[in-house]
């Protein structure tokens, strides 16, 4: 099951190492919201003599506690970057050279999820090739140049590749979108509904691999999220990385003022309609105009109701929304918060969806639980 607000990507490198330290830049990008949410930098299990010590990060708390660092916001950055420095007595590397676990945690509607997003591990120091160890490790970036509305050209760039090496780079295909290769750059393609696979099997010079394709979409391209993995594989070394981050440039200077501006949360655009309507006098929302549901699953590829219920295990009647790159699938929609969490507590027990929740709506508008509890005056059940 996927929460509302699903776990952030993360991305890391190892900058720098000797034979007692090491330096990691660690990026995540946050996709969804939530009302709290934490960051966790936790010394691995095999390896629990390290020092750690980071840069600053701004956030509404942090704190160091049994050598662990966390990091605590009520209303988290969509972009999170951070370089901690790790030390070790020299000879204590463990077998297998796990450094640090990355966890994170929040909680979305009066729900807790947990996760460990990765294990940051530190590469070998040993090569049997003669290029630097840096080499060995490939940059990965991605950038993006709309067109229009719906058409970009994206432009894949994997730097610093040693020659002979293996390089993948995986692309996921946001979901009602196309993928026309433009440029392979050497390339080998490998394609699935929701994936465009780039493959050069043994690289044939240290200069940077540059394939781009066309994106075309069905709906606004600033409501689409891109991601993928690169994996290069040199000698005995291999590493994988998400690459999550994605440069816009726009080719029309409208668009550009568009793409801009930063996309309100479900909680900002319905603060500001709920205001707007009470402009000139008080508000004329009514209980009537507010509903509840149980959101079930949550997925970005798009599957028949026949695929998700088999798995879920319900069989009532639902509907279907696409929200912020997502398929959310809900129930039907009550009037009442108490029927919605009886529906929701029948969920739990009588199908897989563990995890399913009640949300709220204002005339059709995501709100959360709360504002709808307040604005249709009805009463909280723990």
């Amino acid at each position: 099951m996927v929460f509302d607000a699903p776990a952030p990507v993360m991305e890391w490198s190892v900058v720098d190492r000797t034979s007692s330290s090491c330096s990691i830049d660690l990026n995540l990008a946050v996709i969804g919201d939530a009302d709290v949410s934490k960051l966790s930098l936790v010394p691995h299990a095999s390896s629990p003599d390290l020092r750690i010590s980071t840069s600053h990060l701004p956030s509404d708390d942090h704190w160091l506690n049994d050598k662990a660092w966390s990091w605590m916001w009520f209303s988290v950055p969509k972009t999170i970057e951070v370089n901690m420095t790790i030390d070790w007595d020299v000879g204590l590397e463990s077998a297998n050279d796990a450094l640090v676990d990355v966890e994170w945690e929040h909680v979305v509607d009066g729900q807790r999820s947990q996760w460990t997003l990765g294990t940051v591990r530190l590469p070998s120091p040993n090569n049997n090739s003669n290029a630097p160890l840096n080499q060995a490790y490939a940059v990965g970036t991605r950038t993006a140049t709309s067109l229009n509305e719906s058409l970009a050209t994206v432009a894949l760039e994997v730097d610093h590749v040693p020659e002979g090496a293996f390089v993948k780079w995986t692309e996921y295909i946001p979901e009602g979108c196309t993928c026309d290769v433009q440029d392979a750059a050497g390339a080998s393609l490998r394609k699935t509904l929701n994936t465009q696979i780039f493959l050069w099997f043994q690289t044939e010079s240290p200069a940077a691999l540059r394939p781009t394709y066309r994106l075309t979409c069905g709906e606004p391209l600033d409501q689409l999220t891109l991601d993928g993995t690169l994996e290069v594989a040199f000698g005995t070394q291999t590493k994988t990385t998400d690459i999550a981050k994605t440069v816009w440039t726009e080719s029309d200077s409208v668009l550009n003022e568009t793409m801009r501006l930063t996309q309100p949360s479900d909680r900002q655009s319905d603060a500001s309609a709920f205001a707007s309507k009470g402009q000139g006098g008080p508000a004329i929302a009514s209980s009537h105009d507010v509903t509840f549901a149980v959101q079930l699953l949550a997925n970005h590829r798009e599957v028949s109701r026949e695929e998700w219920t088999d798995v879920v295990g319900f069989h009532g009647t639902t509907h279907t929304i696409r929200h912020e790159g997502w398929h959310k699938h809900l129930t039907d929609e009550v009037l009442t918060y108490a029927d919605a969490r009886a529906m929701r507590s029948d969920i739990w027990v009588s199908t897989a969806a563990s995890d399913a929740f009640v949300t709220a709506s204002l005339e059709g508008e995501r709100i959360t639980v709360q504002e709808a509890l307040l604005i249709s005056e009805q009463t909280w059940i723990p």
